[in-house]
């Protein structure tokens, strides 16, 4: 299936950074959110900003040749209206499986998506934790069936208590775990505000580069499970942010849906709300949620 190359503006970086500030400083000064409605280029935060649900997704360059493709990979999905946004997490997604689906279809599966993903870092980190207490229980049979050791001067019986206490406290931990119910996490990610941070060019007038902040994938990698019984874990979830520079405005289509957006970083962030007319640029200091770095 062909695909329509992505816009002209992609030839050089220099290029688009001339479109982008362009853009940029042909929108309105006005203190209010402009309606997109009157707009012919408008940045992401102006449109994050408006009373209008959208849905859009990030993708990775599955074919890494800048074009998106039906075989793209979902990393995450937005639903964004008023500056704040729902976050479900892909999971094996493909811009494919969202093929002739409406928005309510849509919303549907990336919800089912969402619980599958959630349920899936649950399951790695119970078999991590299990993994520990292999090790651990892999050398107290070490220490038990060494003869010498154990009647070595220096041999200590509370060397096998106190990897008794660690599989003790990892065994909880993963209790602890079990407990945590999809919705805990889920609230992490629910009416999120969206925020993002632009650079001025030596006038200070001109927006010259923007960044959207959103919040991190869900994982556990930050969750700090001690190996010792006197410093206790916590399983407090901390959503952090996280930024992805704005890029290239991209467009293609997809099967029978078109999708326009951004080049972020290595990804693109993609919607299909907004109709073939729209030009995309870089947000101005008075966007609502805007601010200069």
């Amino acid at each position: 299936m062909k695909t329509r190359k992505l816009l002209a503006v992609m030839a050089t970086g220099v290029l688009a950074t001339s479109l982008l500030v362009a853009c940029s400083s042909n929108q309105s000064n006005s203190n209010q959110v402009q309606s997109v409605d009157e707009a012919k280029t408008v940045g992401f935060m102006q449109l994050a900003n408006e009373n209008t649900e959208r849905i859009w997704f990030k993708v990775n360059d599955s074919n890494d040749d800048g074009e998106i493709s039906k075989d793209d990979r979902v990393d995450r999905i937005f639903i964004i209206k008023d500056g704040k946004t729902d976050v479900f997490h892909g999971f094996d997604a493909t811009l494919a499986d969202f093929k002739d689906k409406s928005d309510k279809e849509v919303t549907d599966l990336i919800q089912q998506m969402d619980i599958k993903y959630v349920e899936n870092e649950v399951e790695e980190l119970i078999a991590s934790i299990n993994g520990e207490i292999g090790l651990i229980e892999d050398h107290i049979k070490e220490l038990q069936d060494d003869e010498e050791y154990q009647n070595a001067p220096g041999f200590h019986k509370n060397d096998i208590d106190s990897a008794n206490e660690r599989i003790q406290h990892y065994q909880k931990k993963i209790t602890e775990v079990e407990k945590l119910e999809y919705n805990d996490i889920k609230s992490q990610y629910t009416n999120y505000t969206i925020k993002a941070t632009a650079k001025t060019d030596s006038s200070g007038n001109n927006v010259a580069s923007e960044e959207i902040i959103l919040p991190e994938p869900f994982g556990f990698s930050r969750l700090y499970i001690s190996d010792n019984p006197s410093q206790p874990s916590s399983l407090t979830l901390e959503v952090r942010d996280t930024s992805y520079e704005v890029k290239f405005p991209v467009q293609g289509d997809i099967y029978k849906k078109f999708y326009k957006g951004y080049q972020i970083d290595s990804s693109f962030f993609v919607t299909t709300s907004l109709d073939n007319s729209m030009n995309l640029g870089l947000d101005t200091l008075d966007t609502k949620n805007v601010t200069e770095e």
